[in-house]
């Protein structure tokens, strides 16, 4: 048994960065015309609040997630075990496809 691990970091595309960032950029947008609009200030601090989470969900899936094989599986963590998968069952690797399609696509 194997009891190295190899650790892999995860790789920022172009074009999803792109589409996280005006993601968050909308969100705080709709925050800084509920703070502007002064209508209602609990409205504000919700949408403060999902800003916040937003930012947070993004900084943690591209700094936190850690794709790595231990013994004889490939197991993908964030903050606690996301997918576990032995290395003998996988048939195919493709490069160049996105993982955000589909169930378990690392």
């Amino acid at each position: 048994m194997n009891t190295e691990i190899l650790l892999f970091k995860t790789k920022i595309g172009k074009s999803f960065l792109g589409l996280y960032l005006l993601m968050f950029c909308m969100i705080l947008l709709m925050t800084i015309v509920t703070y502007v609009s002064n209508i209602d200030s609990s409205m504000f601090g919700f949408m403060a609040g999902i800003c916040i989470v937003a930012f947070l969900f993004m900084a943690s899936t591209f700094f936190l997630l850690k794709i790595k094989i231990e013994d004889e599986f490939l197991c993908v963590d964030l903050f606690y075990p996301i997918y576990k998968v032995d290395i003998r069952t996988i048939t195919t690797i493709i490069t160049g496809k996105t993982m955000w399609v589909g169930f378990h696509k690392h």
